[in-house]
């Protein structure tokens, strides 16, 4: 017998971050990891998917990439984008960033 592997992300769940007494809610960028999943704060978040200065789809920063990857897979599972839109913005914005310092 082998190891099931979960097809879908764990569901996303509500980090919180700790500051003395304070509890900041934190989105989960990389619902998949389990070992090190990246945390950012929802202000933090704003502001790296409103960031368009070179295009929406240029990213400066891998939490960039992934916030603005969150946020469009988000639209995507709210019905927001048509399936055709959806993929074509995916494939721009990872196209992107992986081609950034070529």
């Amino acid at each position: 017998m082998g190891i099931a592997m979960k097809t879908h992300p764990v569901e996303e769940q509500e980090y919180t971050k700790v500051h003395g007494e304070d509890m900041t809610p934190m989105i989960c960028l990389t619902p998949y990891a389990r070992d090190a999943p990246i945390l950012i704060s929802p202000e933090t978040y704003q502001q790296l998917v409103l960031r368009n200065q070179k295009g929406w789809s240029f990213s400066d920063s891998s939490e960039e990439c992934l916030a603005k990857l969150h946020y469009l897979r988000q639209g995507f599972s709210e019905g927001k984008l048509d399936k055709p839109t959806f993929e074509m913005r995916e494939k721009k914005l990872i196209l992107s960033w992986w081609t950034r310092d070529l």
